[in-house]
Order: C-alpha cells, then structure tokens, then sequence
C-alpha cells in the first residue's frame, strides 16, 4: 500500500512506494488502477530510482509530451548499456524509427507516411472495411460461440492493415502471430525469447517483402514508399517503418475493437443507447480509449538537459516514464474518471499519446472500431458474453489487448 503524502519520505527514497521492478510488470498488475489512483496521490511526478521518474498527472503528463528537452532516443540516456533499455520493446525492436527518434528526424520519418494515414485517407478505405466486417460478421454469426478476439477483431484488423500496406493476404494470420509474440512483455527469459523470435520472425519476412516487391498489391503503402518519386527513407529505415506499422496497427487495432465489444457486452444499457443513437458511437469509443486504451506500458523519455517537472528537478541524462494510462484517469482533468460516460465533453483524452508522438494510425483505427461496432449494433441477432468477465485474461504485451473474448450469437429480431 502506498503512504499517504503527509507520510511521503524524501524525494530520495520514493523507490520504496512502487513495486519491485517498476515500471517493468505494470500491465500485469491487476490491482492497476487502483495502484496508479495512489501513485497519483502522492505527487504528479515520483522518483522511482535516483535517475529514474515516473509521472502520474495529466497536466505533467503533456507537458513531458511536448517538452523538447525530454527525448525519445534512449542512446542520450545516462546508461545506454542499460540492460532495460535494450529489452524494451520500442526500442530495441525498433531502433531510429518514430518510435525513438527527434526532430529533424522525426519530422522526415513521419512526413513519409503521414499523407496516408489521415482522416481523409481513412474514409477511403471506408468501402472496404464496410464491406470487409459485413462480410465476416454475417460468417461468424452463424457459428454459435466464438472468440471474438481471434474470429473479429484479428482478422478485421489484419485485413484492413495488409490492404493499406499491400501485404499478401495469405500471410496475415502469421504476421498477427509474429506481432503478439513481439509485443510480449519482456520479463523474463522466456518472455524475452518470445519477443525476440517474434521480432526475428517478422523482420525477415519484411526483408523478403521489400527485396520481393512484386509479392505486395501495387497499391498499398509498401510499393509507394519504394517507389523513386517518393522515397524518402533509406533501406533500413523503409524496413523498420513497415515493421512498426504492421505491429502498431495490428494490435492497437484488434486492442481497440476487443475492448470496446467488451465493455458493450457488460453493459446493456449503453449498448441500447448506441443502438437507439448512433451518431454517439464515435464519442463512446473515444471514451473508450481513455478508460481502458491499448497504450498502458509507460512511455519512456530522456532528459537531455535540466528541467523542472512537476515540483521536481530532473537532471540531464535521468530516465522519465509517462503513464497515458494514469494521466487518462487522472481526477483533477476528468469527472468520475473511473466511469464510462459515453457524452463525455469535452474529451481530451492521451489514449493515443499527444504532440509529434501521436499515434498515426488512430483515425484508421478508431474508424475499424466503428464500423464494428455499428454491425453488430444492428446484426438481426443477440450476441452476449459467453463467460463471465473475471474469467477473461489479458496479453502478457506492451499494448493491453484480451487473450480472447467468447461470445455467443442467438437468433432474434434485434440484439437491442
């Protein structure tokens, strides 16, 4: 249990309030929330080790977002060699990409892609993902129970991003493996073997893709990245970029949409509000996102010079880790922070993160989860959880997404 702040010690000694290995172990925490409410209550930023902070608070939480000072390329760190720094996910998986670099670079990494992953492009994919989740819905409807994590939201997501990338269709349901195993919380020397086959396993097949552009459409965003007129990436970067896309998109994709079937199915009463007003679809899952989103692993920062955060000093070199998911239900920005209010307004949400470091792919993202929701929402069948929901477990990943979600599907006139 966490003191009260009249108990807090001196700054120094902050590392006794957090568990053993903190950060590392944070989306496993089933007490989670609760955990991070008193983390919360004991200041906007804590100390975690004599160079390590982790910040709780929404305000702080955005203004280390935006903070130039505060890098996202883990080599600037006091300890580089640290072996954490080389497990974690994004950065050792994904070294130089959006995920750990700075402007300028930054800048030119994400001018590449960003012309195809707005809103605008999003809509244009509408016909397709209509289609796509039509199609598959009335497929699995018919079958009684399934997991609709592996049955919906895996193969909607896998077929939407493969179409925007041009990836072969018959390779996504390894490509959604790869991508599981990779984002797999590295703590321990299992874990960490999954990880790093999952990341060998995908990154060889996207060499083969890139040096074998003739397997991938003409269409998708690997043949336009490729192409002379628009290329500006070198190889490596191009290698990586497709990596973090496919692995980014799919996961906080099938993360989006499962979570979202989730909490409609524990909650009839919104589910009915849905259906009887669906233009407040887009606004729940945005509440959505904030309550329970797929970014729960920290973001991790540098300070590259002296800064004042919070009431704190962070010194150059020292290691600064966000928590969106603390920040996203923190009670100083939000009402009943711990409550789903579909109406939320205003909603100014970190489920996607913030500044330069905002996720990309969300608009597609958030438009998957819509038009799933709104098929089932008016399917000319019942659907229901077919186990009750303590029974459901959680990825051991980075990005917080069900292991699988059986629900069952029964003939009626409408699933109100």
């Amino acid at each position: 249990m966490l003191q009260h702040p009249s108990d807090r010690p001196p700054q120094s000694e902050h590392r006794n309030l957090f568990p053993a290995g903190f950060p590392q172990g944070l989306t496993q925490l089933r007490d989670l929330h609760q955990l991070l409410s008193e983390i919360r209550s004991t200041g906007a930023v804590n100390r975690i080790s004599d160079s390590t902070w982790f910040v709780a608070r929404y305000r702080e939480t955005v203004q280390a977002l935006t903070d130039t000072r505060l890098s996202s390329d883990p080599s600037k760190g006091r300890c580089p060699a640290d072996p954490d720094l080389q497990q974690h996910i994004s950065r050792a998986a994904f070294p130089q990409s959006l995920f750990t670099t700075d402007p300028p670079k930054h800048t030119r990494l994400r001018k590449s892609v960003a012309r195809y992953l707005t809103h605008r492009q999003a809509e244009l994919m509408r016909p397709f993902i209509d289609h796509t989740t039509r199609s598959l819905i009335s497929t699995v409807t018919k079958r009684g129970v399934v997991d609709a994590v592996a049955e919906i939201a895996e193969p909607i997501s896998a077929l939407t991003i493969g179409k925007l990338l041009g990836v072969p269709k018959a390779d996504l349901d390894k490509i959604v493996r790869w991508s599981h195993d990779l984002w797999t919380e590295q703590l321990d020397d299992n874990a960490r073997c999954v990880s790093a086959n999952g990341h060998k396993a995908l990154r060889e097949y996207t060499a083969w893709l890139l040096r074998n552009p003739e397997q991938a459409t003409t269409d998708g965003l690997i043949g336009k990245l490729l192409a002379a007129d628009t290329n500006r990436l070198h190889a490596t970067e191009i290698l990586t970029m497709v990596m973090l896309l496919l692995v980014a998109g799919l996961d906080t994709s099938i993360s989006l949409i499962s979570s979202t079937l989730l909490h409609l199915l524990c909650h009839a009463d919104r589910r009915r509000l849905l259906y009887q007003s669906p233009g407040t679809i887009p606004k729940a899952i945005e509440e959505i996102l904030r309550y329970e989103g797929p970014a729960l692993a920290p973001v991790h920062r540098v300070a590259t010079e002296e800064l004042t955060l919070g009431d704190n000093t962070i010194k150059e070199g020292d290691r600064v880790f966000l928590c969106l998911a603390s920040a996203n239900r923190d009670e100083r920005r939000f009402t009943q922070p711990d409550t789903v209010l579909i109406d939320r307004h205003p909603n100014h949400h970190l489920g996607f993160g913030h500044g330069i470091h905002r996720c990309p792919g969300a608009p597609l993202a958030t438009l998957l989860t819509q038009t799933v929701v709104t098929a089932l929402l008016h399917a000319p069948i019942n659907i229901e959880l077919a186990v009750h929901p303590r029974e459901l477990q959680w990825r051991q990943g980075k990005v917080r997404c069900l292991r699988s979600l059986p629900v069952r599907f029964k003939s009626a006139t409408h699933s109100g």
